[in-house]
């Protein structure tokens, strides 16, 4: 199996990568992932997964057309199956391998858009490079269907299969771990800490978490604010902090490998993103965190929070029913129990790892062998 993506740094779908090859590994599979490279790199290799260093980015047509050639090297050396982009990028390159080669080319479109500002003429184009000359397009979510039909692509080249999972255990609570995250970012043991986690980007919508969290301030002395996550909205976030007067509740901690640890320290997590698309992945290392999930709606945002039952759900930009929600949660013993424990077994039915590999798996050797002509 050959998967090529833009980066494999620190976020959600990178990560994601890393635990999916991994468990593709334990399954006996070859993998090797083709990226511009990043921190994950090293992990990745602990998982036995190969990791092959080329540029892939839409912004470099002429090193990108260089990595398409190496990328049709390696299929053919390798004796590669099948080939599995998750950026349009990555599908631009294995275009080549696509035409030249009987490797079926899979895509999984795993967001929409940039940011809720960003024009659906730019979306659309991005979601049509992102399918073009696949032969099968790996659909995680209603939305994200709905928006590569309206880019072409007929139903009999859809097919709907989970791509991101997570490793439940790994995000098992731990005390030690509480004491030492709030003692690191001078939080009292006994503050209410609400968090979110996510590239600190538009598309995140990390000034709706903030406008929340000032309402949430007013009326809980205790409560803090984590924004977990590094990007060019720092500054911004920051100012907009100062100006809702609440810059002595909010830590920015940064960029984050101790996801786990940073959750054991979390009372209550946000989901604050209004982009359509899907749930994402820290909202599920949440839940099996056992950490209470509020998050602002969205048509996929119900993937995994059904509302009353494995989290809260507010209206879309309407922060002041996100702080209620938020409120409501830290102030309901009974209610934050009942929520930890549908969404744990949520997570675990749904979403862990090796599941979604083995269902993945099955997509994979259906493929290769339509393309082999079986």
């Amino acid at each position: 199996m050959l998967s090529v993506t833009n980066t494999v740094e620190v976020g959600g779908v990178d990560t994601n990568l890393v635990g999916l090859g991994g468990a593709m590994r334990r399954r006996g599979q070859e993998v090797t992932v083709v990226s511009s490279g990043g921190q994950l790199v090293p992990e990745l290799e602990r998982e036995d997964v190969t990791h092959v260093t080329r540029p892939i980015s839409l912004y470099r047509p002429g090193k990108l057309a260089m990595t398409a050639m190496a990328l049709r090297r390696l299929v053919a050396q390798d004796h590669c199956q099948v080939a599995h982009s998750m950026s349009a990028a990555g599908t631009l390159a294995l275009t080549l391998v696509a035409r030249l080669s009987a490797c079926p080319v899979l895509v999984s479109p795993m967001g929409l858009q940039n940011s809720d500002r960003e024009p659906a003429v730019v979306t659309d184009l991005r979601n049509r490079l992102l399918v073009a000359g696949a032969r099968r397009v790996i659909v995680i979510s209603d939305e994200i269907e709905r928006a590569v039909r309206r880019a072409g692509v007929g139903q009999d080249r859809i097919t709907r299969c989970p791509v991101n999972g997570i490793d439940a255990d790994r995000f098992r609570r731990r005390a030690d771990w509480r004491s030492a995250v709030r003692a690191e970012l001078d939080l009292a043991q006994d503050a209410h800490v609400v968090t979110t986690i996510g590239a600190l980007h538009p598309r995140k919508s990390h000034g709706l978490f903030l406008e929340a969290a000032a309402e949430v301030a007013a009326r809980d002395d205790r409560a803090r604010f984590l924004v977990v996550g590094e990007g060019p909205e720092r500054a911004a976030l920051l100012m907009n902090a100062r100006r809702l007067d609440i810059l002595n509740r909010v830590r920015l901690p940064g960029a984050r490998r101790d996801v786990p640890a940073i959750l054991s320290a979390t009372d209550v997590y946000v989901k604050p993103g209004i982009v359509e698309g899907f749930i994402g992945i820290t909202v599920l290392e949440a839940m099996a965190a056992d950490v209470p999930v509020v998050a602002l709606d969205t048509r996929d945002v119900r993937a995994a929070v059904e509302p009353e039952r494995t989290g809260l759900i507010a209206p879309p930009s309407d922060t002041t029913a996100l702080a209620r929600a938020i409120l409501r949660v830290l102030e309901d013993a009974v209610l934050s129990a009942r929520l930890i424990a549908n969404a744990a077994v949520l997570v675990r039915e749904r979403f862990a790892l090796d599941a979604v590999a083995m269902q993945l798996e099955r997509v994979y050797t259906r493929e290769a062998a339509v393309a082999r002509g079986q």
